[in-house]
């Protein structure tokens, strides 16, 4: 965890913007709109730190914004 934020504190936040999923729910709803319009359709998740946090937003994705991509 220690290298990984080490190596992510080099990395231009714009690239950080275009290739990753950072807000509130609904800033990820319009993020990942984006990119099946782009045409991904695959999304590899990968959270680090705390796990109580990442626990937290394992379920924000359950619960507010997988359901918007189900409709």
């Amino acid at each position: 965890e220690k290298r990984m934020r080490e190596a992510a504190k080099k990395v231009p936040m714009d690239i950080v913007e275009k290739m990753c999923i950072i807000g509130s729910p609904e800033k990820a709803v319009e993020i990942i709109e984006r990119f099946v319009d782009s045409g991904v359709r695959y999304f590899v998740v990968d959270l680090f730190g705390k796990m109580e946090y990442m626990m937290e937003t394992v379920d924000i994705y359950d619960k507010e914004i997988i359901p918007h991509f189900k409709k």
